[in-house]
């Protein structure tokens, strides 16, 4: 396998490779996630110890919501991966093409992570 220069967009990275001849990768918006602040996990659902304690920073409320964002930011990453692999078969068509899409993709990340 290949690696390929990562491709920046509404603030996740496509990660690409080249493997027989195609092109694959894999698109993550980990940079956008909050995280638990007693383990730093974003999945974490009151799992750890500290988030159960009774001084904890998040409550169960937060937490679901935390949960709740992180759940919508993994699936326009699902939707960016799939877009991603109809752009093209190459590297440049397939950068190009996903930067196309930008704008209504950032307006999702952004509705989503309350920037709007």
């Amino acid at each position: 396998m290949k690696k390929l220069e990562n491709v920046y967009i509404a603030g996740m990275v496509i990660d690409p490779y080249e493997q027989n001849g195609n092109i694959v990768g894999v698109c993550s918006a980990a940079a956008l996630m909050d995280t638990c602040p007693c383990c730093g996990d974003p999945w974490c659902n009151f799992w750890c110890d500290e988030s159960q304690a009774k001084d904890s920073p998040e409550s169960e409320d937060d937490a679901e919501d935390r949960l709740a964002k992180n759940n919508a930011l993994r699936g326009i990453a699902e939707v960016v991966t799939r877009l991603w692999i109809s752009m093209g078969k190459t590297w440049g068509e397939r950068a190009c093409g996903i930067h196309e899409l930008e704008p209504p993709i950032k307006r999702a990340v952004d509705s989503i992570c309350g920037y709007v």
